[in-house]
């Protein structure tokens, strides 16, 4: 204890300079955010009543930098006052600090790469397969129209020669009757009014014979016997059991239900079929645009709805 009093107390240090400032411990303590004790304690050295020697340092400190003084000497004071030969090591200031290694970096990049191939192969399976998916729908596509055009080329194939030669002939022998069927009808009107003049010019010319002492010749009457010769020509056409016209170029074939070809050939914009069959007939036309129209036994006949390759096939009189 002697000792101690020959050493100087940093408490007498600090209560002459709160003095000096004219400073109550109360204001300190409330400066501090310390207990009025705890000032009144470091200023008689009454360091006891303190938590310890570390915190009686720093309120040492603070209560020197409060009232001006050198915290750092009163510090050693205090140390010195209280038998303190190794100070605490001041704590250095960190500037900066390191990051930890991370051991397990490498596989987690590892693992990353992994996932990212994973999702890009996937995307790229997905993508073929749906292509390919794409490209087999496109095949069933093409493989329809083809069919489709099969259906049509078939329609349109050439005829055998022998088939082809009967179609020719007939043809002919149809465009006869339906070409004809104008003139005789023109002929049949004008045919009496002509009669009626070459008659009268025939006795015109008997009478003046007679006037003049000549003989009389009957005239032959050739002429009008030859007239109704065309009359059977038009009652096919006109009494025809099939009769159809076209307003394009158009590929018919019409058959008997045993299977004979009654007609099959190319028929030309204008043109017109007239045929004469008893039992029913089955009619394929290759483009039922062509046909202007169609008439059976006298009445008309109306074509099925238009295929996509226009191609039309019905069955007339059963």
């Amino acid at each position: 204890m002697a000792e101690q009093q020959r050493l100087s107390n940093p408490g007498d240090t600090l209560r002459a300079a709160r003095t000096e400032r004219r400073m109550t411990q109360v204001e300190i303590a409330q400066n501090l955010k310390i207990s009025v004790a705890a000032v009144e304690g470091i200023e008689n050295g009454l360091y006891d009543r303190l938590p310890g020697d570390t915190f009686a340092r720093g309120y040492i400190r603070s209560y020197a930098r409060l009232v001006g003084l050198d915290p750092n000497r009163l510090a050693v004071e205090f140390d010195r006052f209280r038998g303190i030969e190794a100070r605490e090591r001041p704590v250095s200031g960190i500037s900066r600090v390191a990051e930890p290694r991370r051991s397990g970096g490498g596989a987690m990049r590892w693992v990353s790469l992994l996932i990212v191939l994973a999702l890009v192969a996937s995307v790229v399976w997905w993508y073929d397969n749906r292509s390919s998916q794409v490209v087999d729908a496109l095949d069933e596509d093409a493989l329809d129209d083809d069919a489709l055009l099969d259906e049509v080329e078939v329609d349109a194939l050439t005829l055998p020669p022998s088939i082809a030669e009967q179609a020719e002939s007939l043809t002919d022998e149809q465009l006869g009757l339906s070409t004809a069927a104008a003139p005789d009808e023109a002929g049949s009107t004008e045919g009496p009014t002509t009669a009626a003049t070459e008659q009268t010019q025939e006795v015109s010319d008997a009478a003046a014979s007679a006037a003049s002492g000549g003989t009389v010749e009957p005239t032959p009457a050739a002429d009008n016997t030859a007239e109704p010769a065309a009359a059977p020509t038009e009652a096919v056409a006109g009494n025809a059991t099939l009769n159809i016209s076209f307003t394009a170029n158009c590929w018919v074939q019409i058959k008997a239900v045993n299977g004979a070809v009654l007609h099959s050939a190319l028929m030309q914009a204008g043109q017109s079929i007239n045929l004469d069959h008893e039992g029913a007939m089955d009619l394929v036309i290759g483009d039922r645009s062509a046909v202007e129209s169609i008439r059976y036994r006298g009445e008309a006949v109306t074509l099925p709805q238009q295929s996509q390759s226009g191609v039309a096939r019905l069955r007339l009189g059963q």
